[in-house]
C-alpha cells in the first residue's frame, strides 16, 4: 500500500458477501482504493509519547516465552501478531482490532461490491445476559434475494456457532473467518433469536453476491420508489441519476428506503447526501480532543425539485445510512418514516504495518449537521412505524402481529390485509395457527408455519363474542412500511 489516506467504509459490520473480513466501518484506509482523501489523521509523533520501559517488558515478555516455553516456538510472528491484538484488545472497542495480511487484502477488495459468501453483513451489539453484558456477533441485515435470506436469517439474529464450533469470545474478523469459503461450498450457522428458546440451524450455500447499489421503479400511486443497497463505489452518481430520471418521469414524489442498509464507503455517503442537499454540510467530524471539521456537500450532484420525500430506516439501516437519513432529517428536507436505526457512528483509521497486515483503530466520530452524536443512539424517525422486534413483534401479511405467549395479537391492519378482508380486526388474539396452538408450541413453530413458503394460504383462529372464529387466509407479500410511505406522501408529506 501506499502512505495514502481515505475515509472509505462505514460500518464495524462485516459483509459475509466474500466473507472478506470486511467492514464498513467509517474507516480511514492508507491504500490503494480508487477515492479521495475525506479525512487525514494525525501522523504518530517519532518519539511515541511512550516510555520505554513497557517496550522493553514486552520484548523481555517475548524473549522469556521464545527460550522457555515448553514448546519450540518457530512462528515469531504469531507471537507479534497477538501481542498487537492483546493491546488493541485492552482498549475494549470492538472496531479496534488487528487485521493480518489476508483480511487487510479483503478489506481493499470489498469495495467492488461483488463478493462470494452468504450475503448477509455481521456488526457486534452489546446485550445484557444474566446481569453481565456481553458482545455478541450479530446479524444487522440479509442482502435482498441473498442466500442468507433465502436461508432464513434475520436482522438482529446472534451467531453463536459456525460450523459446530461455539464462537462465543471471537471477534467479528474470527467469525467472519470461520463463515468465508469458496464459491459452492457450505456452511453451518446456529443461531439465537429473539423470543425464540431453541437455538436455529442454517446451513446455507456460498454463492458470488453481486451488490446493485440503486434500483429504482415507478409506483402505480405515481410515486418514485429508490432502493438505495449499498454505498459502494458510484451509489452517488447512480442515486442521482436515479432521482432525476423519475423526477423527470413526474414523480409526485420520492420513497427512499434505506431498510437494513448497513453503510459502505464515507465519500459514497457524502455524495448520497449531496443529491438532497445542496449548499449546508451534510455530517460533522469529531476528532481526538473534540475537534469538530463540517464536511460539505458535492453541489454537482443536487437534484433540483421541490419534491416530497420520505425515508425509510429500520434497526438494520447504519453508518452511511445513518448519515444520509441524519442529513435529511436535520435540515427537513423530507421525513423519516420506520424504527429506530442500528447506532454507528466511529471512524476507524486503518493503518498499515509494512508486512500487509493493518491495525484498525477508532480515531474519530460522525455527528449528524446539528452535532447529534449517532453511535450507540441511531435516527429516531419522526414517524415511528413498523414490529418492534425487542417486543416480539413481526410483520406478516399486511399485519403486525405480536407473541404474547398464549396467543398473537393483532396490533396494525392495512387496508389491503387478507385478514382486513377476512374479517379479523386490530387486538383479535389468535389462539392457532393451523392445527397449532400458540400456547404450547414456540414462536419459532408458529412462524415456520405462517412464513412456510409451500403454502398459498393459512388457516387462523380466535376467539369473537365468546364464539370460536375460524378463517382461511391467502398469503399476499404487502410492504407495510412502504405503504405507510405511500399514506405520508399523499398527504402532503406530513
Amino acid at each position: 500500500m501506499n502512505n495514502k489516506r481515505i475515509l472509505y467504509g462505514l460500518f464495524a459490520s462485516i459483509l459475509i458477501l466474500l466473507l472478506f473480513s470486511s467492514f464498513l466501518a467509517g474507516f480511514v484506509l492508507r491504500g490503494s482504493l480508487k477515492s479521495a482523501p475525506i479525512f487525514i489523521a494525525q501522523e504518530p509523533s517519532s518519539n511515541f509519547g511512550l516510555s520505554l520501559q513497557p517496550i522493553e517488558t514486552l520484548w523481555k515478555v517475548l524473549k522469556l516465552i521464545k527460550d522457555n516455553y515448553v514448546e519450540k516456538i518457530s512462528d515469531d510472528q504469531k507471537l507479534i501478531y497477538g501481542a498487537i491484538r492483546g493491546m488493541l484488545g485492552s482498549l475494549n472497542d470492538p472496531y479496534s482490532r488487528f487485521l493480518d495480511p489476508s483480511q487487510t487484502k479483503m478489506l481493499e477488495e470489498e469495495s467492488s461490491g461483488e463478493f462470494y459468501g452468504i450475503g448477509a453483513q455481521l456488526g457486534l451489539r452489546r446485550i445484557e445476559v444474566n446481569g453481565k453484558w456481553e458482545d455478541r456477533v450479530t446479524i444487522i441485515a440479509p442482502l435482498p434475494g441473498s442466500p442468507a435470506e433465502k436461508a432464513g436469517l434475520k436482522a438482529g439474529d446472534y451467531i453463536v456457532a459456525v460450523d459446530d464450533k461455539e464462537v462465543k469470545g471471537l471477534s467479528v474478523d474470527e467469525v467472519a473467518a470461520k463463515i468465508r469459503g469458496k464459491k459452492g461450498t457450505s456452511v453451518k450457522l446456529a443461531i439465537e433469536r429473539r423470543g425464540i428458546k431453541e437455538r436455529l440451524n442454517f446451513t446455507i450455500l456460498r454463492e458470488l453476491i453481486k451488490v446493485e447499489p440503486v434500483e429504482t421503479k415507478l409506483l402505480p400511486e405515481g410515486y418514485g420508489y429508490i432502493k438505495l443497497q449499498s454505498f459502494s463505489e458510484n451509489a452517488g452518481e447512480r442515486l442521482r441519476d436515479a432521482v432525476d430520471k423519475l423526477w423527470k418521469q413526474k414523480a409526485r414524489g420520492l420513497i427512499l428506503d434505506l431498510r437494513n442498509n448497513p453503510g459502505g464507503l464515507f465519500e459514497e455517503a457524502v455524495k448520497t447526501a449531496s443529491v438532497f442537499i445542496k449548499d449546508s454540510p451534510v455530517v460533522i467530524i469529531q476528532e481526538r480532543g473534540g475537534k469538530r471539521t463540517p464536511v460539505s456537500p458535492e453541489k454537482s450532484l443536487y437534484v433540483e425539485g421541490d419534491y416530497p420525500l420520505v425515508v425509510l430506516v429500520n434497526e438494520g439501516s447504519a453508518s452511511a445510512s445513518e448519515i444520509l437519513a441524519g442529513a435529511i432529517k436535520d435540515h427537513e428536507r423530507g421525513k423519516i418514516l420506520g424504527r429506530k436505526t442500528f447506532g454507528k457512528g466511529l471512524v476507524q483509521t486503518v493503518i498499515p504495518l509494512g508486512d500487509g497486515s493493518a491495525i484498525s483503530l477508532t480515531t474519530a466520530k460522525y455527528l449528524t449537521p446539528s452535532g447529534k452524536d449517532i453511535n450507540k443512539e441511531g435516527i429516531q424517525p419522526d414517524i415511528v412505524f413498523g414490529p418492534d422486534e425487542s417486543k416480539y413483534e413481526f410483520s406478516w401479511n399486511g399485519a403486525i402481529l405480536r407473541w404474547e405467549q398464549k396467543h398473537l395479537r393483532i396490533l396494525y391492519l392495512s387496508q389491503k390485509s387478507p385478514l382486513l378482508k377476512a374479517g379479523f380486526q386490530v387486538n383479535d388474539l389468535i389462539n392457532q395457527v393451523e392445527n397449532r396452538m400458540v400456547s404450547t408450541n414456540p414462536l419459532v413453530n408458529i412462524t415456520n408455519l405462517l412464513f412456510d413458503e409451500t403454502r398459498k394460504s393459512i388457516v387462523l383462529k380466535c376467539l369473537k363474542n365468546g364464539k370460536m372464529f375460524s378463517k382461511s387466509v391467502p398469503k399476499e407479500e404487502i410492504d407495510l412500511e412502504l405503504g405507510k410511505a405511500v399514506e405520508v406522501l399523499k398527504g402532503g408529506g406530513k
